[in-house]
């Protein structure tokens, strides 16, 4: 591979364009929505329920490093991907499971 060839990567397909056009916007749905329910738990402490976030935001950020580079070293690249669907699918399990139930408020 040329130098030239490394300086211009091929273009995106549309396919990819749409793919991380969906995944930002999931994105940014889910810190919102976070942001929202850690707020809602604690309104009276602001700051405090903030910094929580923040920090739990900065360490499964950390731990998804990790455990994403531990797994490319030892197991392939691939098993990364394969991971992350496995920890999706997961995680809407026990969504689904543990979901937070909405009763019906007095006036």
């Amino acid at each position: 591979m040329t130098v030239h060839e490394e300086a211009n990567p091929p273009a995106a397909s549309g396919e990819q364009v749409v793919a991380m056009s969906l995944w930002g916007l999931a994105f940014g749905v889910v810190q919102l929505s976070r942001i929202n329910l850690t707020l809602s738990a604690a309104p009276e402490a602001f700051e405090a329920t903030m910094s929580l976030n923040t920090m739990a935001y900065n360490t499964c950020a950390a731990l998804g490093a990790l455990i994403g580079g531990l797994f490319a070293d030892h197991v392939g690249v691939t098993s990364v991907v394969l991971f992350g669907i496995v920890l999706v699918a997961l995680a809407v399990i026990v969504g689904a499971a543990t979901g937070r139930r909405t009763t019906a408020r007095a006036n």
